[in-house]
């Protein structure tokens, strides 16, 4: 028989769990990267926009400043009538599919503003903004 401290921690491990559904938005045409975006992520954000979470994948391992990266995930905020994109945070990390080390880390400040840009529909931001914005109006209990 278990101990019921075991099965407490059984039970917490499990619900820490989550559902992903990674959706691929496209990839470099040698491959060397990817990108997709997690569909069960998508909600609201606020009144206006939505959210989802991002993750981009490389091929081979890449090097920014000190440290050395093979995947990012990121929040990404989409402003579906302005066509607009912000990514308030995200986390670089040594392994593919966003696994290994977190190498660098950004979090918005305490009531920062997000810094919603244009985006444009050929670009990689787009290709999110377009995938959210068509998934939210296919299902509208999102």
């Amino acid at each position: 028989m278990l101990k019921p401290s075991l099965i407490l921690l059984a039970l917490l491990f499990s619900a820490n769990v989550s559902a992903e559904n990674w959706q691929d938005l496209g990839a470099a045409e040698d491959g060397s990267v990817k990108q997709t975006i997690d569909a069960d992520s998508i909600k609201p954000y606020n009144d206006f926009f939505y959210e989802a979470w991002g993750m981009v994948n490389f091929s081979t391992e890449q090097t920014e400043k000190e440290f050395k990266f093979r995947s990012i995930k990121m929040q990404q905020v989409f402003d579906c009538k302005g066509h607009r994109t912000a990514i308030p945070q995200h986390n670089v990390y040594s392994g593919a599919n966003g696994t290994g080390n977190i190498v660098y880390q950004h979090k918005p400040a305490e009531n920062e503003e997000l810094d919603m840009q244009d985006t444009s529909p050929d670009s990689p931001n787009g290709a999110a903004l377009i995938f959210v914005c068509h998934y939210v109006n296919d299902h509208p209990s999102k």
